[in-house]
């Protein structure tokens, strides 16, 4: 199922891009709105109504994280940038070298900010998924409690970007990490972090679903009820 979850991912990337860069007629961009009304009502029926978090969509019953280092994509697959299921990513691969999370990513026109250049929230949240990412590969889990982002020079589209982050360890309650984005060996923009230290990477890291209050997920992306911790 994930192999095929990847696959739509991909297709709606290449149409969100697509819609991004067109200048189609009246009657054409029509059309189009036609058949995603199509597909979208395809999938509303088979819709998980929550809670929702870049891990996994449905936490199972161990409420355990499940970690690939040598595809970290696979550990949040639904992380926006980076994840391979979802449908806003760039062309991501992402891995852990021991405490080091490295990779690359290339971004494309849904994620511009300036002419020919990457949104500056876009890079955050880059920076923001690497640190998180760096605490796991500690071992550890945390959540972002402050972020300290340096523009150094534009981060372009289309290139490929390598990425790093490594986490200095915990001091009291919070972990201090490093992430840093390159183009062509040079570092477009960087980021110091403090994450609320939140437990082990090998224990559960998500309350149980004991709260039985249905998630409700309205038209236009309203949701209600319970959930985990949405923001690594």
């Amino acid at each position: 199922m994930t192999e095929h979850l990847a696959s739509m991912a991909e297709r709606v990337n290449r149409l969100a891009n697509a819609a991004r860069i067109s200048r189609a007629p009246n009657d054409v961009v029509d059309q189009v709105c036609s058949l995603t009304r199509q597909a979208e009502a395809l999938l509303e029926q088979y819709a998980w109504a929550g809670p929702y978090a870049v891990e996994q969509l449905a936490p199972p019953d161990q409420d355990m994280l499940v970690w690939e280092p040598d595809d970290l994509r696979r550990t949040i697959p639904y992380s926006p940038i980076l994840g391979n299921l979802s449908p806003t990513a760039g062309r991501t691969k992402v891995w852990a070298d021991g405490d080091d999370v490295e990779g690359s990513v290339t971004l494309s026109p849904i994620h511009a900010g300036p002419m020919g250049t990457v949104h500056g929230g876009i890079v955050a949240a880059v920076l923001d998924e690497l640190t998180s990412l760096a605490i796991l590969a500690s071992g550890n889990v945390g959540y972002t409690r402050s972020m300290t982002v340096t523009y150094r020079r534009p981060t372009p589209l289309g290139s490929e970007l390598s990425l790093w982050a490594k986490t200095a360890g915990r001091a009291g309650d919070v972990f201090m990490t490093s992430a840093e984005i390159r183009h062509a060996g040079q570092v477009t923009a960087s980021a110091v972090t403090l994450h609320h230290a939140a437990g082990r990477r090998d224990e559960p890291i998500y309350r149980k679903a004991r709260d039985d209050r249905p998630a409700r997920v309205a038209r236009g992306g309203h949701i209600g009820g319970a959930g985990a911790p949405q923001h690594q």
